[in-house]
């Protein structure tokens, strides 16, 4: 899906959407919009809304300046996906689905009504809805979250001016496997999960919240002609039963970085007269919120949706958040007087939550990495790198331990030089909870950094030290003034 927000329109130094809950009295505006994104047969009238809304559901709105661009919406329902439509009871049809009254015990959210005004359709749009939709039914205690998607290139909508989705037999040719004359909605085969990616909708979903697909639900909306009246019920756990690396990768950061090392870096930052900072995989940003509240106007992104929607969770002023990757930085406009990149998040640039890691395409992701994070910072400003060690890397790695009230962790640290690959592996108890996670990342070493960063035309490359900076090595460099 591409990305019709111009740097013009959007630019990241400054606070441009803004997502509200929206009421009976936006239910006009509701309606306008959905005018503008869903083809006619799709669209729900100001009734239909308001009802929604007496029902408890929730309509998430996204307004960029004073002008409504997007909504979201959701009810509160139970889901196992271990157990068929049938043993659950689920909503045969997308009427039942966005009409559920919310009860008193639930596990699960129903999302449905993600649109978008098709001149800012796009990444971060969509994201945030998404995300804010996710950190209030996670904070609910949901479960799992639940959606039906189209699947317009079924049939095609190619005669529809708000999308112009070509057919796509192949796709179409297995949906019409699950016709069951005696079941409306039927779990999806295993060998034809792939075969649903097909569909950019479903692609769409999966690459913005994980979601995958679990059931074929026939005549959901029967109207919907590109679909062919099918919908795929997908679904993503929003609350694992094992603890996740995401989460063990954010304790470990709040208890290594404390408030000692948030005042000495904020200390370091003021030096160099910065005063907006943008912090790539900022993680839970819980670093980010401490110079939030030094002063600094602060952005952090990370790609990963589990720690976008922890730093989301509580809000701090002068403390923005939003999921992106930063290899797609350069898709938006907005400097910083300082771009960070901490806790050796750069060599896992494409490597995150993986269990492999190419080498190759490694170390060109850490190489466009620096140069998209060069960018963003303002003339005269700094961008601030760390990286393992030197040191370490020769030694060769082996056993580790991290020993902090209620956390006790240990595993090992194996390098393999040839291939430029780092592996991470252990496991432990977390305030209780079993871990047990395994990490790869790309090997760069600091005086690599250093160079790349040269290239670029730095005026000033150096290594500051900081005395709570325990784990890794510092790099910095200044960009020219104009």
């Amino acid at each position: 899906m591409a990305e019709t927000l111009s740097p013009e329109q959007y630019d990241l130094s400054k606070p441009s959407l803004e997502v509200v809950e929206l009421g009976k009295d936006d239910a006009k505006e509701i309606r306008e919009l959905e005018e503008k994104s869903w083809i006619p047969e799709l669209q729900a009238d100001r009734e239909t809304i308001e009802r929604r809304l007496e029902l408890g559901h929730t309509i998430f709105g996204l307004r960029f300046g004073e002008k409504l661009i997007g909504k979201t919406a959701f009810c509160y329902s139970n889901f196992d996906p271990k157990k068929s439509p049938e043993e659950q009871n689920f909503p045969q049809n997308f009427k039942e689905f966005s009409s559920i009254p919310k009860p008193e015990q639930f596990n699960a959210a129903f999302f449905y009504d993600l649109d978008v005004d098709p001149e800012f359709r796009g990444e971060i749009p969509a994201k945030t809805l998404i995300d804010a939709a996710v950190v209030r039914v996670t904070q609910k205690g949901c479960r799992y979250g639940v959606a039906d998607v189209r699947v317009p290139s079924y049939n095609g909508s190619l005669g529809f001016e708000q999308e112009r989705r070509p057919q796509k037999p192949e796709f179409k040719k297995v949906i019409d496997k699950y016709v069951d004359p005696d079941k409306k909605i039927v779990p999806i085969a295993q060998e034809d999960l792939d075969f649903m990616y097909l569909e950019p909708t479903m692609r769409f979903y999966h690459q913005m919240t994980g979601a995958i697909p679990l059931w074929i639900a026939k005549d959901f909306i029967p109207q919907d002609e590109p679909s062919g009246g099918f919908r795929i019920i997908a679904y993503r756990e929003l609350k694992k039963a094992k603890m996740s690396l995401s989460k063990e990768w954010s304790v470990i950061s709040e208890k290594s970085y404390g408030e000692e090392f948030i005042k000495e870096l904020s200390g370091f930052l003021k030096e160099q007269k910065v005063q907006s900072i943008l912090e790539c995989g900022c993680g839970s940003g819980h670093i980010l919120k401490g110079l939030a509240q030094e002063g600094f106007d602060c952005l952090g992104i990370d790609d990963d949706l589990e720690m976008i929607a922890a730093a989301k969770s509580e809000k701090v002023p002068k403390a923005r958040f939003m999921r992106m990757n930063w290899l797609r930085l350069g898709r938006f406009g907005g400097q910083f007087d300082a771009v960070v990149c901490r806790g050796n998040s750069l060599p896992y640039a494409v490597s995150w939550n993986r269990k492999e890691i190419d080498p190759e395409k490694a170390q060109k992701a850490v190489v466009e990495s620096l140069q998209k994070m060069w960018v963003k910072v303002k003339p005269g400003g700094i961008l601030y790198i760390d990286t393992v060690p030197k040191a370490e890397v020769e030694k060769g790695g082996g056993p580790v331990k991290f020993d902090a009230p209620g956390v006790n962790l240990e595993g090992t640290v194996e390098y393999d030089l040839e291939h430029r690959i780092r592996h991470m592996k252990g496991g432990g108890t977390i305030h209780g909870e079993e871990f047990e996670g395994e990490a790869y990342s790309y090997v760069i070493l600091p005086e690599e950094i250093e160079s790349i960063l040269r290239d670029l035309g730095a005026e000033k490359v150096w290594s500051p030290e900081l005395e709570n900076e325990k784990n890794y090595q510092i790099i910095c460099a200044r960009k020219r003034s104009d």
